[in-house]
């Protein structure tokens, strides 16, 4: 008997940190308990006695470590403790290994705020490998902060046996991954519409576009009416306008879509028609050239008396003097006949 109770006495856990009298002071009782678990190796323990146990496997989406952790890690950051815990409670092994979100733009950016780059040519000019190795530098900047944070909140994890997705074995997993997709025909080419950055010259996720504040902006853009000339067939040289409250989807377009039961403007009905969508536009700035090609008489007047009424900056080139003489000018260059008011 006296045997059993020394046993019981070296296996049994007495230092387990208990409250003192009077009220409880919390912060200090769970720091008490981290340095227990720390000089213990709780969580170490809890995986390794269950090394035959069945494995449960808990996938984490790691963060970017060349940010600070913030209120969204700490609230998904108990729900990714909570998990593996119950997991491991009903009798799995359940290894924890600490990922780092090493790819992506964030990193990218941050790398070029510490360099003072503000153009992908600039990027070009240093050369991408010395690039690369400042991005690799930079993305593990706050792994102590994160380690100290994680710690903090109670959740246990293994930082000292963590995977980075800049790793060749990492990235060489997600290549093997995607072939097994692929061999089991599970792996489809489609489309998607993307937000598109013009100075970083890539298409931006939709985490992305809630980096900062300044990454997405709404704004007013004024419609636009795009003419696209006709090259053959009977219509040749006549236009197709495209009136459109997307210009930005402009340089992307492949075709434009006729409806057969729609008719089409004659040339005379597109220069009046074109005019008078511009007149509508309330633009300040208006080009025109040669505007009475294939206008009858009617027309032509319709035009005078437009152009005459119209009070923005106007360029006019021509080679019909009646309509020089018809509207008023500032400035008039004799180049064929060509003016400017």
């Amino acid at each position: 008997m006296n045997d059993l109770l020394a046993w019981r006495r070296r296996n049994t856990v007495t230092t387990y940190p208990k409250p003192a009298g009077g009220a409880p002071n919390f912060p200090a009782l769970e720091s008490d308990v981290l340095d227990y678990w720390d000089t213990d190796d709780t969580f170490r323990a809890s995986v390794s006695r269950r090394n035959d146990a069945p494995e449960y496997v808990f996938y984490d989406g790691p963060p970017f470590a060349n940010g600070l952790p913030h209120y969204g890690h700490l609230l998904t950051g108990y729900v990714k403790d909570i998990v593996p815990r119950y997991r491991t409670m009903r009798g799995y092994k359940v290894d924890r290994r600490f990922g780092w979100d090493t790819h992506g733009l964030p990193a990218e950016l941050e790398v070029q705020r510490q360099l003072g780059i503000t153009d992908k040519s600039q990027i070009d000019e240093m050369g991408i490998g010395k690039f690369n190795d400042a991005c690799r530098a930079s993305v593990l900047k706050y792994t102590q902060e994160w380690r100290a944070y994680v710690t903090r909140q109670a959740r246990w994890v293994d930082f000292d046996n963590d995977y980075k997705t800049l790793d060749l074995t990492f990235m060489e997993s997600v290549i093997w991954a995607f072939k097994q997709l692929w061999d089991k025909g599970l792996a489809y080419e489609g489309y998607r519409v993307l937000p598109y950055c013009w100075n970083d010259e890539t298409p931006l996720s939709s985490h992305e576009l809630r980096m900062d504040d300044d990454v997405y902006q709404s704004r007013q853009d004024p419609a636009i009416t795009v003419g696209f000339r006709i090259t053959e067939g009977p219509l040749q040289d006549a236009y197709l306008l495209v009136w459109t409250t997307t210009p930005w989807t402009l340089p992307s377009n492949q075709a434009v879509a006729v409806n057969r039961d729609v008719s089409s403007l004659s040339p005379g009905e597109r220069t009046r028609a074109s005019l008078a969508l511009l007149m509508a536009s309330g633009a300040n700035f208006l080009v025109l050239d040669e505007p009475t090609n294939h206008l009858d008489l009617p027309a032509i007047e319709q035009l005078e008396t437009a152009l005459g009424a119209y009070d923005g900056t106007l360029l006019l080139v021509t080679h019909d003097r009646r309509l020089l003489e018809a509207v008023e000018l500032d400035r008039t260059i004799a180049l064929g006949a060509a003016a400017v008011r």
